[in-house]
């Protein structure tokens, strides 16, 4: 595997990490209740994607509405699935996490490098 492709994996990896936070437990200016965000139709993309893309067939887990839901979460790799990696509701709703500077910076210095070798959004523009 090249460079660009292992520090994309690494940067998405750091991103979902950092993002996992506001996803998985509601708070004033984060989700308002856990994966609140995800959609089934958004699971069958990341489907797509990760066997278009990455060479990945990722097999539907039976959750009764997200597809590739599991007991801890996506089970699809940060990198198979940029949209939801880089999803934060207070980005989306405030452009930063009020009252957190620090987290924001943080969110804002990895998607930066994750656009300089993709835009997370192509998954969905396919």
């Amino acid at each position: 595997m090249d460079n660009k492709r292992e520090r994309l994996i690494d940067l998405y990896r750091r991103m979902a990490e950092h993002t996992a936070q506001e996803c998985a437990a509601p708070s004033e200016f984060g989700c308002k209740r856990a994966f609140a965000c995800c959609h089934p139709a958004i699971c069958f993309t990341v489907i797509a994607w990760a066997k278009e893309k990455w060479g990945v067939e990722l097999a539907p887990t039976g959750h009764e509405r997200l597809p590739l839901m599991g007991p801890d979460g996506c089970i699809a790799a940060p990198h198979l699935r940029p949209t939801c990696s880089v999803h934060a509701c207070c980005m989306v709703e405030y452009g930063e996490k009020p009252g957190d500077p620090d987290w924001t910076r943080a969110y804002a210095e990895l998607l930066a490098e994750i656009k300089e070798i993709e835009d997370p959004k192509d998954q969905l523009m396919r």
